[in-house]
């Protein structure tokens, strides 16, 4: 099966998808007033669909931005800092407006780092051993490395977090271009815009440096997989074991 047929396929798959999604986004445009309730009673309800217009808004000039600018580039790399900026964009702004305090495992989090930065390895021993959780001690080298890098600040980690789900979206690129260049793009504009990531940049979390070590492990079996010589190929299956 080639190229061309399996491309095919994805996109009748995505048709039927995207009719399936909208049958059933039907019954929530027409219950209890439909479409007429959200402009007649959204200062009731917190604002909330003034909020979801205006992320569709946003969706969509993404998609336009994705379309007809980001997808004419011929060049990689400046598809990927395209991308990367656009991700960055609004979480830097979210990062501005509010204040967050971390709490409870977050904080415990944040504090791995910085005590990692600042020597006091029995401390964060202490807490592992507290806790019982001896995986732990990854996740605290990890935060290290990042307040090392970023600071061994709250707001520090959260840039940490910012350049982490940045390079996630460049990833997403990465990795779906070879199967269709609009559609990867496309999808990691999507997810710069995935509200749930763009909060979760702000809290000293640990998925972001997972996912982004999964992924980056993926691209690497991908290259390995894709090459001719066998040094390289080993390189990157190495490179994909850590």
């Amino acid at each position: 099966m080639d190229g061309g047929c399996i491309l095919k396929i994805a996109d009748y798959i995505w048709k039927i998808i995207s009719v399936g999604f909208i049958i059933f986004l039907i019954p929530f445009l027409i219950y209890d007033g439909g479409l007429l309730s959200i402009f007649e009673d959204d200062g009731t309800k917190g604002n909330f669909y003034s909020l979801l217009w205006l992320y569709l808004a946003l969706c969509i000039i993404y998609c336009f931005i994705g379309k007809k600018f980001i997808s004419k580039m011929r060049s990689d790399l400046g598809i990927a800092i395209s991308i990367f900026l656009l991700t960055a964009m609004p979480r830097l702004i979210l990062l501005s407006k509010q204040i967050y305090i971390p709490t409870k495992d977050f904080d415990r989090y944040l504090n791995f780092g910085i005590d990692m930065y600042n020597g006091n390895y029995a401390a964060v021993a202490d807490q592992i051993a507290v806790h019982s959780m001896p995986g732990m001690g990854g996740l605290a080298i990890w935060n290290g490395i990042i307040a090392k890098l970023f600071s061994p600040t709250l707001f520090g980690f959260q840039i940490a977090n910012v350049v982490m789900v940045s390079l996630i979206a460049v990833l997403l690129y990465l990795l779906l271009k070879s199967y269709n260049k609009n559609v990867a793009i496309i999808a990691a504009l999507l997810f710069a815009l995935y509200p749930s990531s763009i909060v979760s940049t702000q809290i000293t979390t640990n998925p972001h440096g997972a996912i982004l070590l999964f992924l980056l492990a993926i691209l690497c079996y991908q290259k390995a997989i894709m090459q001719q010589k066998m040094g390289q190929c080993i390189c990157y299956t190495c490179i994909t074991g850590l």
